[in-house]
């Protein structure tokens, strides 16, 4: 049985953590990566999964989302290994309900 040999590719650096939610980073990256790809720092230590891809198709950032245990110390250069892929779920803000109140002259006919 022949071994498939897999390809370890630097796709970017890690900005900083999201403002928003804090267990996402936000990445700058070189070209778009797939949602639910593993990523890795530069020990092979997987950090996270990305989420999505978002920004200028020219130079676009990537949000993802850390595991649990992953390390607090989160910065530097982030890898993929070709073929790791993992099944996300991850929902952005939830959408505000909208509230109608009838005005106080309103009559209905």
């Amino acid at each position: 049985m022949p071994t498939m040999s897999k390809k370890i590719i630097k796709i970017g650096k890690i900005l900083h953590r999201s403002p928003i939610a804090p267990n996402v980073l936000i990445a700058k990256v070189n070209s778009f990566v797939e949602e639910g790809t593993e990523i890795f720092n530069e020990n092979t230590e997987k950090i996270g999964v990305a989420i999505e891809t978002f920004g200028p198709t020219n130079s676009p950032y990537l949000r993802i989302k850390i595991l649990d245990n992953a390390q607090t110390n989160l910065q530097g250069d982030i890898f993929i290994i070709e073929g790791e892929k993992t099944r996300v779920h991850w929902r952005k803000k939830p959408k505000r309900k909208r509230f109608y109140r009838r005005s106080k002259n309103w009559k209905s006919k």
